[in-house]
């Protein structure tokens, strides 16, 4: 099983960030595309992608969006942390 799991977290503070919307874009196959919030610790998991390359954008409100690109092999199990920047 393939999964993308990370923690979406302010960059200065270190502090984690909730309900950041997590996009994932399947490069091949846009169609399966999957939106999720972070939660309380700004933890986010997908589950069951498909083995290819994917783009991954994170948006926060009063934050930088942040854009990411990864390949997902077979078993993959990626860990992300993903520093956001405030607007300020």
């Amino acid at each position: 099983m393939n999964k993308v799991t990370g923690t979406i977290v302010d960059k200065i503070s270190n502090s984690p960030i909730y309900e950041a919307v997590i996009l994932l874009n399947n490069v091949k196959f846009p169609s399966n595309d999957i939106a999720q919030l972070s939660n309380k610790k700004g933890i986010f998991k997908l589950v069951n992608l498909e083995v290819g390359e994917y783009t991954i954008q994170v948006i926060a409100e009063s934050y930088k969006s942040e854009i990411l690109n990864f390949k997902c092999e077979i078993n993959s199990e990626i860990n992300l942390e993903i520093l956001l920047e405030s607007k300020k």
